[in-house]
């Protein structure tokens, strides 16, 4: 005769130390909570030992440590017992049986009241620290515990699900839990479907250890317990969320698609800060001129043209500036991405090789991306040539591909771009990818009607250069660079030849970040026992959230750092010069530059006309090297670094907030005017 063994005979409970204090099992709440693990708090990094104590002298007062909605201001209760435990005692026999043989009160059942706010567990960092427990039983009287034979490959730990409600899955999504699947370096959350008491393949599962307690029968238990790996909460939000079309639980849809790394990398490098510097363009324009017109951007309104045409200059140089930048790694991505159209761009002979649908579209558009601006006012007192100034964005990459000593000579740059210097290694050719608009019609006093604006080009035959007002003229930029991007994206061959690019992929499912909400379900695993016998899981815990490193909820450590006491040059020779700093000779320069700044010039730099004023234009920057011309400053200090970097957060903090608030007692000062009464009478 064979006997088959019930499958359910075996299952998760809640710890054995608290069964006595749930009540009537009769009441469907008490079953409910008998039937779930219980998740928890401790408040200390000696979690281990307090534990071990607990479980070893005051099993029964394991409740005091149910995790609790707490906040800094709020916190949960320090639980009573933890006083009586002496931790770095050692636990023995006979202190144990001396502990437990005097008599303990009578302890009520546990309340049945439910937050309504889901439990928020904090990080290690904040000083908290938490622990899943359960025991796993047979199903027969008494409920015994199931031995773990580890022999068998037999093993108990427990999984984190995500919990989305239906609305946010997706369109008809009958799954809510969410199993955190690892595929290599990879992972993402996949559906569960309508058994969540089976395993997802691949799912994460993460250890759980066995704990010895000696409750008042004599008889000892086993509990398991596992750490809630709390600090990994930025590894769970930004992993992708698979749909729920894509099959349910164990199925093997297909995941969510990956985003395009070389996109990414094209968005970081090229597109992303071109249509930032757009909108620098836009804040120059706009803080430089204002038109009883209304039209910000036409210069021949303005009635100070000489302080124009020198903020015109200055701007025009750190546009260009960017921009040439900007056309080295649009130039290095197509060479490295693109090879077919990057040859294609310096011998014509090769363009004949383009895939007509796939490749082709791309040059074509470069070619279209026409340069629409005032050349001969762009070249003026720049001692270049109309010539110098490149039609397209095509023939401005052909500068790249035809002369590699332009990227190398914009590596090696050090100084500032100066228009009126172009004898150095600056690139001598001038493509602005952004611009402020016309100098001749500043230089001129004329009122004339500019024919560029922020984004000075004419796309596929449409003058996208100025639209109608600023919210016009920025949807035109982002148009413009997404068609850019799609003829890109669609010329990528489909496996790069070197591989893709490492470039972090941002969160997709950022919308779920702040309210995301998790479960652990403990499992029992019998490898060798087959199908018939699958994995045992228990009911999940009480929903919770994982609290972000900087949440403004949570507990803080005390952290203490050490201010010198004596600051006297007697009291500081004491200490090992262990701290250094060293400033290159360019940043040297810079900080002497900026000596001559004062804090009213910076206020007025910022201010519109007729308050408006220009800061400070001293020499340029110089070097100042030493002996060995590559540091500018060496700064030996006998103050550890992390003394320094307090003392000076803490000296920019309070200069900013006697800088903010000085003129508050203004507002509320009453001055006696003579003469000045409401009832003259």
């Amino acid at each position: 005769m064979v006997a088959i063994t019930d499958s359910h005979s075996i299952g998760w409970v809640a710890p054995a130390p608290l069964w006595a204090r749930f009540g009537d099992l009769s009441h469907s709440a008490n079953r409910e909570r008998f039937a779930r693990p219980a998740i928890l708090r401790f408040a200390h990094d000696a979690f281990m030992d307090e534990l071990l104590a607990l479980l070893a002298y005051y099993p029964e007062h394991l409740d005091e440590w149910l995790a609790q909605n707490e906040t800094w201001e709020r916190p949960m209760r320090t639980p009573p017992t933890a006083a009586r435990l002496d931790l770095p005692q050692p636990v023995s026999h006979l202190s144990t049986r001396l502990t437990r043989g005097v008599e303990q009160p009578a302890r009520a059942p546990l309340s049945a009241e439910a937050s309504a706010d889901p439990l928020k567990l904090y990080q290690p960092v904040h000083q908290r620290h938490y622990l899943v427990t359960a025991s796993l039983v047979c199903r027969r009287t008494g409920l015994p515990d199931r031995n773990v034979e580890a022999a068998r490959q037999e093993q108990v730990r427990f999984v984190l699900r995500r919990v989305l409600p239906a609305s946010e899955a997706g369109d008809g999504a009958a799954a809510e839990e969410y199993a955190y699947v690892k595929n290599g370096n990879t992972a993402q959350w996949c559906p569960v479907g309508e058994q969540p008491e089976l395993l997802v393949a691949g799912e994460e599962r993460l250890p759980m250890f066995p704990l010895s307690v000696e409750l008042d029968t004599d008889r000892k238990r086993t509990l398991m317990g596992g750490v809630i790996p709390v600090g990994r909460r930025e590894a769970y939000l930004t992993a992708p969320t698979r749909s729920p079309d894509a099959g349910g639980a164990n199925a093997t849809g297909a995941a969510a698609p990956v985003p395009d790394t070389r996109m990414l990398l094209l968005q970081m490098q090229v597109t992303g800060p071109w249509s930032e510097l757009a909108g620098k363009a836009m804040d120059d324009i706009e803080r430089m001129v204002t038109t009883p017109s209304g039209l910000k951007y036409d210069f021949g309104d303005r009635p100070s043209p000489s302080n124009d045409h020198a903020a015109i200059r200055r701007s025009r140089e750190q546009i260009q500036t960017v921009s040439w930048y900007l056309l080295l790694d649009l130039a290095r991505f197509m060479q490295n991405q693109l090879p077919s159209i990057w040859r294609a761009l310096s011998d014509a002979s090769a363009r004949a090789g383009l895939d007509p649908t796939r490749e082709a579209p791309l040059l074509d558009h470069l070619e279209q991306f026409v340069l629409v601006i005032d050349k001969a006012a762009l070249v003026a007192g720049t001692g270049l040539a109309i010539d110098d100034v490149p039609d397209n964005l095509a023939d401005a990459l052909r500068l790249f591909a035809s002369d590699p000593n332009l990227a190398v000579n914009l590596e090696a740059r050090e100084d500032t771009y100066d228009r009126t210097d172009h004898a150095s290694d600056w690139p001598a050719f001038l493509f602005p990818l952004a611009d402020v608009g016309p100098i001749s019609g500043v230089l001129t006093g004329s009122s004339i009607d500019p024919k560029t604006g922020p984004f000075p080009f004419r796309v596929a035959g449409d003058d996208l250069s100025r639209g109608a007002d600023r919210d016009t003229t920025l949807a035109n930029v982002a148009s413009a660079l997404e068609g850019f991007e799609a003829l890109i994206e669609q010329a990528l061959p489909a496996e790069p030849a070197d591989g893709m690019p490492e470039v972090a992929v941002p969160p997709r499912n950022a919308r779920y970040v702040s309210a995301a909400r998790f479960i652990i379900r403990c499992v029992y695993e019998r490898p060798n026992c087959g199908p018939r016998e699958p994995e045992v899981l228990s009911q999940p815990t009480e929903p919770f959230t994982l609290a972000s490193f900087f949440d403004p909820e949570a507990p803080a450590r005390a952290v203490r750092i050490p201010m010198p006491l004596d600051i006297s040059p007697a009291g500081l020779r004491k200490f090992s010069k262990n701290a250094s700093m060293i400033v290159s000779d360019t940043l040297c320069g810079q900080l002497r530059r900026i000596r001559k700044f004062t804090l009213g010039d910076l206020v007025l730099s910022v201010l519109p006309w007729p308050f408006h004023k220009d800061l400070p234009d001293p020499t340029p920057a110089k070097g100042c090297a030493d002996a060995s011309g590559k540091a500018g400053m060496f700064l030996s200090l006998s103050i550890p670094i992390v003394t320094i970097c307090a003392l000076i957060l803490m000296i920019i903090m309070v200069s900013l907030f006697d800088m903010f608030f000085r003129w508050l007692p203004f507002l509320i000062m009453l001055l006696p005017i003579p003469g000045w009464k409401g009832n003259k009478s």
